[in-house]
């Protein structure tokens, strides 16, 4: 490097003018793009709040007999074992259908006091 006067410095390491020209542009970019990630994060949000239509699950599999194992979260199950309308304890003796989406399984259920599915 020669020595015409200025020298450039990145991380505390000497560089030339082109590698620090470089380095800066870089992170501009990247500013840019992180700027630009968070706006596209805030209108898909506003898109998905705006979303009237319902989202359709394209490997949907239902079945009538509930059969196998499945690994649960004993918490979260027990929060949502309540009927929607009457407020009544669901129990899976009233278990009517099964919605598997890939590895989730969502059980409808009917309430045994005002008989809707849940």
């Amino acid at each position: 490097m020669s020595n015409s006067g200025k020298s450039y410095r990145w991380k505390g390491r000497i560089v030339s003018k082109k590698v620090y020209l470089q380095r800066m542009k870089q992170t501009q970019l990247g500013h840019e793009l992180r700027d630009l990630s968070k706006k596209r994060k805030l209108d898909e949000s506003v898109v998905r709040e705006n979303l009237e239509e319902p989202v359709h699950y394209h490997n949907v599999e239902e079945s009538q007999i509930l059969e196998g194992y499945r690994i649960v979260n004993l918490k979260f199950l027990g929060q949502q074992l309540w009927c929607t309308s009457c407020k009544e304890t669901l129990s899976f003796d009233y278990v009517e259908s099964e919605r598997r989406i890939g590895l989730a399984s969502v059980l409808l259920g009917r309430c045994h006091k005002c008989l809707i599915i849940n």
